[in-house]
């Protein structure tokens, strides 16, 4: 965010002169291009900050101004110490004072010179900074270029770095599109715009936490901590806490989700989350991930339409127009829609939605009401007609006649959860955030790091004890110190902006609705919290869609009960047999196998699907979806294979009773191209991918890998 400070015309700081900035030097417009169109003409300036606020550059301490940017070498050769020599005497000498100013106790009111004041002026006293301003004009170091002996240029990189840590400190008429004025925008209504959280597929080891959320025990995937922003090449991401062990990943759209982590921000995801709950009744983040896989593999947009405002700020980098500040705006956390609310939760014991919520006006004129076709209407036919309109129609009729005056309150509820769903405070049976929305993301990166230096300071304290005073150590691990983290300030603001529950019988449905309405342009958190509803609900359209066609694997109902057919089907008198088992899952984990009463759930088949003497035996293998992940296949594979290579059979790989038996020595399968999921079991297990091929024509066209496994000691 360009951040909103001192500079504005005539200068805001005493001594300041501010005029028109000096043309900069070609090399200074390669890399502030950004703010040319900004001057001090503008309210416009710069500050330096540590190069550590940027986390790119630390530069090397310099004692003078004028000292090589790399410091002096201790053996230059050039180097000659020279003291600077000066005539004034020393602050102790004995002569010091000798014809110095005389007077310099005379007292303040002894100066009978000065004019005396008769009045005082009170005001504002001037701002104090931490920090100094600099004109645009300043001149910031070193050339950027060098200018070789061929006439070519060479980027000088440490004074390019060096030159980032002016930042651009915008006034009221800044003209820099690189960020959002903060006179339009406060950095309270943009709160965790930079965080970034991941879906990410569960490892083999994955265990439950005390602090997952329902959807990710029955889910592939789960969910990362938090990151404080979104690296631009998708590389680096950091994670606070360190969740399921996913510290550092990648985020990337050109591959799978099996390796790579899909982000969003998490205020974004609490509003998935409620429409997830208001229209499927659960939030499925499996086939949200089907769904971005897809359009990943076949290079499709996501289906979802833009708004007209975020395509226009779709660059290199994000275009910051003015007038669209809102599409930063935290969404649940709006600090300008709390008074609002509050001010519609009635505490008058004598409120009832059903009555009026308007005054009683003058008595009407008999004459209009003998005009008025509507004034005849009982009450009942009134509410029906009013339950068809929607709110221009209503206040239309409202100023037409007056049999519309005086409406109940409950009508209002009706309008806000119809033209405002995205208030989902008015319907919700329970908007409280989830936690990864609530935290912010500084803190607990903070957290973090202060936890591991604590942790590395007990086990120092701890060998310490252990090796001078073993015989007090396990009374101190018992005394040992819970470890302890104060809620951030912040974060205590944001949970007192925390959407509540609107109850249907205290709320001023009326009141809600004109306060909202009337300062629409002022709560930007709403505004964009109905972009993102739109683009939810897109969303989860497309979700409901692809639950109802259920796609396993890229197979239809139909297409999966032709290929279990190649498992289940009787061996028919001459036929080679199959090598087929179901796979069960057992009711009770332990060391004891499973009896033939004890025997779980079929999850799963496994076997042979095909033989034949030229290619040999093809394993195949098909799963319940709720089982992903959780290691079933792989475990069932490695089973099948060590099973395999104990049976003795001939050359075209089926067994005839032993006789002229030799072991089969490879097993092959064939897997979708798009299937990471199958080609991980693959690859856990040992085969390795022996080729390529297609498939099928057109739409129906399938890419193809021809895996083998060979028999151990070939």
């Amino acid at each position: 965010m360009a951040a909103f400070g001192p500079g504005g015309r005539g200068g805001w700081i005493e001594g300041r002169d501010f005029t028109r900035d000096e043309e900069s030097e070609e090399e200074q417009a390669q890399y502030r291009r950004e703010y040319e169109n900004c001057s001090s003409e503008t309210g416009c300036c710069m500050v330096l900050r540590d190069a550590e606020f940027y986390g790119f550059f630390t530069p090397t301490p310099r004692l003078y101004d004028d000292d090589p940017m790399d410091g002096i070498p201790g053996d230059d050769p050039d180097y000659e110490y020279e003291s600077q020599s000066d005539n004034e005497p020393l602050e102790y000498d004995s002569g010091a004072s000798d014809g110095g100013v005389v007077g310099m106790d005379m007292r303040y009111g002894e100066c009978a010179d000065d004019p005396e004041w008769t009045f005082q002026v009170q005001g504002p006293d001037q701002p104090e900074y931490d920090t100094m301003f600099y004109p645009l004009s300043t001149k910031l170091g070193e050339s950027i270029y060098i200018i070789n002996e061929d006439g070519s240029r060479t980027m000088n990189r440490d004074a390019y770095n060096r030159s980032r840590c002016y930042e651009h400190i915008a006034g009221p008429d800044c003209r820099n599109t690189q960020g959002y004025l903060g006179k339009n925008i406060s950095a309270e209504e943009m709160t965790g715009c930079h965080t970034v959280q991941c879906i990410l597929a569960k490892r083999e080891d994955w265990e439950p936490r005390p602090d997952d959320m329902e959807f990710e025990h029955k889910s592939r995937y789960h969910l990362t901590g938090v990151a404080e922003n979104m690296p631009s090449s998708g590389y680096g991401l950091k994670f606070a806490p360190v969740r399921h062990g996913i510290d550092d990943i990648q985020a990337e759209t050109e591959f799978l989700l099996e390796t790579t982590g899909l982000p969003f921000h998490p205020a974004c995801f609490e509003l998935f989350i409620q429409a997830s709950k208001q229209c499927l009744g659960e939030v499925d983040i499996d086939t949200l991930v089907r769904i971005r896989d897809r359009a990943c593999m076949e290079s499709q947009h996501f289906p979802i339409e833009d708004n007209e405002d975020v395509k226009e700020g779709q660059e290199q980098v994000w275009n910051h127009t003015v007038g669209h500040e809102y599409l930063v705006a935290n969404p649940i956390f709006v600090p300008s829609l709390k008074p609002i609310i509050q001010s519609a939760i009635s505490t008058d014991r004598g409120f009832s939605v059903n009555n009026s919520p308007f005054e009683s006006r003058s008595p009407i004129n008999p004459a209009s009401t003998a005009r008025d076709p509507f004034r005849a209407l009982p009450i009942e036919i009134i509410l029906i007609i009013v339950d068809h309109l929607n709110s221009p129609d209503i206040a239309a009729l409202r100023l037409t006649s007056r049999a519309f005056t005086h409406l109940p309150t409950s009508l209002w509820f009706r309008l806000v959860v119809t033209e405002m769903p995205w208030l989902y405070e008015a319907w919700s049976s329970d908007p409280t955030p989830y936690h990864w929305a609530t935290v912010i993301a500084h803190d607990v990166h903070q957290e973090k790091a202060a936890r591991e230096e604590w942790d590395r300071d007990m086990e120092k304290q701890s060998l310490v004890i252990g090796e001078e005073m073993p015989e007090v150590q396990a009374e101190w691990l018992r005394n040992l110190p819970r470890w302890e983290w104060p809620d951030h300030p912040d974060r205590l603001e944001v949970l007192d902006l925390s959407p509540a529950r609107l109850h249907y019988h205290t709320t001023n449905w009326y009141r809600l609705y004109r306060d909202i309405t009337v300062n629409w342009k002022q709560l930007k958190g709403l505004q964009n919290r109905a972009r993102i509803w739109d683009a939810v609900l897109q969303i989860v359209g497309a979700i409901k869609d692809a639950r109802g066609e259920y796609v396993n694997e890229g197979f239809s109902d139909e297409e999966t009960s032709k290929w279990m057919e190649r498992f289940t089907q009787d061996t028919e008198p001459g036929e080679q047999p199959n090598y087929n088992f179901a796979v069960l899952r057992k009711p009770i984990s332990g060391a004891v196998h499973a009896t033939e009463s004890e025997e779980g759930d079929v999850i799963g088949v496994m076997g042979i699907v095909s033989i034949s003497p030229e290619d040999g035996p093809e394993v195949g293998y098909l799963f319940l979806p709720e089982t992903w992940g959780m290691g079933y296949a792989t475990e069932a594979l490695r089973g099948f294979a060590e099973a395999w290579w104990r049976l003795p059979v001939p050359g075209d790989g089926v067994s005839r009773n032993g006789e002229g038996a030799e072991e089969v020595g490879t097993l092959r399968a064939v897997t979708d191209k798009t299937n990471l999921g199958s080609a991980r079991v693959l690859t856990k297990c040992g085969w390795t991918v022996v080729g390529e091929g297609v498939d099928g024509e057109g739409e129906k066209k399938v890419e193809l890998l021809y895996w083998i496994l060979r028999r151990p000691g070939i």
